[in-house]
């Protein structure tokens, strides 16, 4: 059964899915270093997956790369997966319940953005890497744990708990893998600015991204803490700071 956090965030997805890549700009410039990153290497053909595809960005990136492969795009929101390219193939799961039996030891498995949404992640990525079929590979993007310090810090200037999404740690993610395994192993951090704070948030919201595992802020609280969000330089801009893991294994 679908526990309530998880209808929240396919609510959410669901709901933003019209408008999805016009506001999901981090979401497509990882999907595209995500794609280079996987042509760098000989993946065999045959069951490519993108899980958590959401509108396609993965795998239409994938894809152009790789012309002759097909990408399988498995999402648990039904209004993302319509809006995939009509002769792509995609399958509506729960990619808390593992992988359906239908796609079993596929030879790429590919995911950005997504494994923190889910229940367990560092167990689902576990269980990725057994379903993988042997020589095959995993590519996965994720924001981890020490992203969004300007917002961390607003919060404690603010007074106001931190009501961001809580973010896998890199260590926990190694744990769920063999390290012997690793091919490609990059950190990158990503600065959005803006001339207002506000304008920081405004499209995590729009892309359907927003929920928490946290209690929503009031909106009191809210102004709080825009108020409080430090400038990042003396053109009194301010920015939001993810730190995103980069990931390739080769089972």
């Amino acid at each position: 059964m679908t526990n309530n956090y998880t209808k929240i965030i396919l609510k959410n997805f669901s709901n933003s899915a019209y408008i999805y890549k016009k506001n999901a700009i981090i979401q497509r410039y990882f999907a595209e270093l995500l794609a280079k990153e996987c042509h760098k290497y000989c993946i065999p053909p045959g069951c490519w997956l993108d899980l958590g595809s959401g509108t396609g960005m993965l795998a239409e990136e994938i894809e152009k790369l790789h012309p002759y492969q097909k990408v399988i795009r498995i999402d648990g929101s039904q209004m993302m997966l319509k809006m995939n390219s009509l002769n792509s193939k995609t399958y509506l799961w729960d990619l808390n319940k593992g992988l359906p039996n239908c796609f079993e030891h596929p030879n790429l498995i590919a995911s950005s953005f997504v494994l923190h949404w889910l229940d367990n992640p560092c167990n689902q990525l576990n269980y990725w890497v057994q379903a993988l079929h042997t020589g095959g590979w995993l590519a996965l993007c994720v924001p981890i744990n020490g992203s969004f310090p300007e917002w961390y810090i607003a919060s404690n200037k603010a007074n106001v708990p931190y009501s961001a999404i809580n973010l896998p740690s890199q260590n926990e993610i190694y744990k769920a893998i063999d390290k012997s395994t690793i091919k490609t192993n990059i950190i990158h951090s990503y600065k959005q600015t803006e001339k207002k704070a506000i304008n920081l948030l405004k499209p995590i919201v729009k892309a359907g991204a927003h929920a928490t595992q946290q209690k929503l802020l009031k909106t009191s609280q809210l102004r709080k803490l825009i108020i409080n969000w430090p400038e990042s330089n003396l053109n009194k801009e301010y920015s939001l700071t993810w730190q995103i893991l980069i990931l390739v294994i080769k089972q």
